[in-house]
């Protein structure tokens, strides 16, 4: 084998390589990009607003929307659910327990990524709370119905 041929062999190796650590990073086992569309779409239309009864809420697929969280969360769940297999959970917000809210994760690689109502995911081992548990779920006509168990 001549040194040239070497060379070529050596470099396709290193683009091989190359183009599957990219594809590692941005796709394969790493954040989603229906997830980052999907939030950054509502997070445009969405405007905080708290409960004053705590409920959850689907948002509508249109316009500008007010909720809180857990309407964020639990409205990118109903989006991405088929999609990527969203789940809810609650998260510790006190890093005590005593308080919590809802996101909406799924699980990229081998850990879940987690979407956030700022429109930012965060892989789990990078995540700055506690996910606490999921909460429990039951579908009526189409809509989410949630159950809080304190």
């Amino acid at each position: 084998m001549k040194w040239h041929d070497n060379e070529a062999y050596t470099s396709l190796i290193l683009i091989i390589i190359g183009c599957a650590l990219f594809l590692l990073l941005t796709g394969c086992g790493g954040l989603d990009a229906r997830a980052h569309d999907a939030a950054w779409q509502l997070k445009q239309r969405f405007t905080y607003e708290s409960d004053v009864i705590d409920t959850w809420r689907e948002l509508p697929d249109y316009g500008p929307v007010s909720g809180d969280c857990d309407d964020f969360a639990v409205t990118i769940h109903q989006q991405l659910k088929d999609k990527l297999q969203t789940s809810l959970w609650y998260v510790d917000t006190n890093q005590d327990g005593s308080a919590d809210h809802l996101v909406a994760a799924y699980l990229c690689g081998t850990e879940l990524c987690i979407i956030e109502n700022n429109a930012k995911i965060y892989k789990e081992s990078n995540y700055h709370r506690r996910l606490l548990r999921k909460p429990n779920l039951r579908q009526l006509d189409k809509k989410v119905v949630l159950l809080k168990n304190k």
